[in-house]
């Protein structure tokens, strides 16, 4: 903390700016190249450091719009998620999507080197993993989320359960900046005398205190006027 009986300005254009991260996605093992780009990032690699979920990404190469680094292994769920960029010991604004560490679906590390999910399986995903479904899943019969569950915008995905649960965690397909371009489709299977959850009931995607957020293409006419009675 700082105490000054001068005024104090500040100004956007000293303060570096983040606009875009590429990929957004990269295993716990690291050894990701990630690029950052933006602006106000100076040209000294020792005076830029890159964090993410408290792990050092190594800095490789500093230019005054492009920071590039490779990530380190993160070996534990991190409490909490952060991304942050610091120029000279200024924390950068970012403007864009951070990056995360995901285990991906159709990754056998995520599975413990084990067989993925198979039909009828139950799936958990605790506090402070991120599963990415990058696959067709097999049909479930209960995904319980309590971290975190992104489906990856590479190719159509369905996905398939009896019951998908989020409790306290984060659902996520798209965002606003990047919303979600490809198909993804999600089946629920059973019926009216099947097994009923308390307060959801069956044949459900429930959300209990959790962040459900899906963004997709936009829709340049989402509804319209009658001109006359329709049956």
């Amino acid at each position: 903390s700082t105490t000054t009986t001068q005024n104090v300005v500040y100004k956007s254009e000293l303060t570096p700016l983040v606009t875009e991260i590429s990929p957004r996605y990269g295993s716990p093992v690291g050894g990701t190249n990630l690029t950052i780009n933006g602006t106000g990032f100076g040209t000294s690699s020792s005076d830029v450091t890159v964090t993410i979920d408290g792990i050092a990404c190594a800095v490789v190469s500093v230019a005054d719009t492009v920071i590039v680094c490779t990530t380190g292994a993160r070996d534990e769920y991190p409490s909490a998620f952060s991304f942050v960029v610091t120029v000279s010991g200024n924390i950068a604004a970012v403007s864009a999507d951070n990056f995360m560490y995901v285990y991906r679906w159709s990754d056998t590390l995520t599975w413990g080197g084990d067989l993925a999910p198979i039909d009828g399986d139950a799936v958990y995903v605790p506090v402070g993993m991120t599963l990415l479904v990058d696959v067709t899943t097999p049909n479930l019969y209960l995904l319980l989320v309590e971290g975190t569950i992104i489906f990856a915008d590479e190719s159509d995905i369905v996905v398939e359960s009896t019951f998908i649960i989020i409790e306290n965690g984060v659902f996520q397909a798209g965002t606003e900046t990047n919303p979600y371009q490809n198909q993804l489709t999600f089946i629920l299977h059973g019926d009216y005398y099947d097994t009923q959850l308390p307060g959801f009931g069956n044949k459900v995607i429930g959300c209990h205190e959790c962040t459900f957020d899906m963004h997709g293409q936009t829709r340049n006419v989402t509804w319209t006027e009658l001109d006359q009675t329709v049956n």
